[in-house]
């Protein structure tokens, strides 16, 4: 499977993840605290750094999303 296609696979499930946003926010299922949101910041970090790199720096990132945690900007790093 080409890089490329198997990217795509990856993006989709995320993709119509992004798109229940309103029935999430209607549901009162809460909001992501960071900026991007973590599924921006996984697509991002994917084309950034590929898969693995980039699941693991989103799986790190997910690790900070509790109450503790205040809202902040979080960038994809290079």
């Amino acid at each position: 499977m080409s890089k490329e296609l198997f990217l795509l696979a990856l993006t989709i499930p995320v993709k119509l993840w992004q798109k229940t946003s309103i029935l999430r926010s209607a549901l009162n299922l809460g909001s992501c605290r960071f900026y991007p949101s973590c599924s921006e910041y996984f697509l991002q970090a994917v084309e950034k750094h590929g898969f693995l790199k980039g699941f693991l720096m989103t799986l790190k990132r997910l690790s900070m999303c509790q109450p503790s945690y205040s809202c902040e900007v979080d960038e994809v790093r290079n």
